[in-house]
């Protein structure tokens, strides 16, 4: 089946011929008017490709043995550690300042608990998913 679209790019109007083959293979065929040298190429897509697919998003989770884990969100350079083995934090305390996309950001603790570790250092640059701190 050929279908003809009017398609303005960039201030240009391109009329475009279209030809779906089949499912599994799409040609498309395109045609400038006369002053445009120009091709334009697009493809359509088909219909499995319209629909977003449901991504699962993975949350690395801490092992049971080492309590619960502050994680960075986001790659960054740590600026500050508010904590250090021994202190108790309640959920919502900031425990560490890291530096991401030139703003300070400061990591809030999500589970109350006692500091068992800090596995950061002031100035160390830390990936999104590290365990920063773990909690008992």
């Amino acid at each position: 089946m050929l279908r003809k679209f009017r398609v303005k790019v960039n201030g240009k109007e391109y009329i475009v011929e279209v030809e779906e083959l089949s499912s599994e293979a799409t040609k498309v065929q395109t045609s400038a008017p006369s002053p445009a040298p120009s091709k334009v190429v697009s493809q359509p897509l088909r219909k499995e490709e319209t629909k977003p697919k449901p991504q699962k998003e993975t949350k690395p989770q801490p092992a049971q043995s080492e309590g619960h884990s502050i994680i960075a969100p986001m790659s960054g350079v740590i600026l500050e550690i508010l904590v250090s083995p021994g202190t108790h934090v309640k959920a919502g305390d900031t425990v560490v300042v890291m530096e991401a996309m030139k703003m300070e950001n400061n990591i809030l603790s999500e589970f109350d608990g006692v500091v068992k570790e800090v596995k950061v250092n002031k100035g160390d640059n830390v990936e999104a998913g590290q365990v920063m701190v773990v909690l008992e």
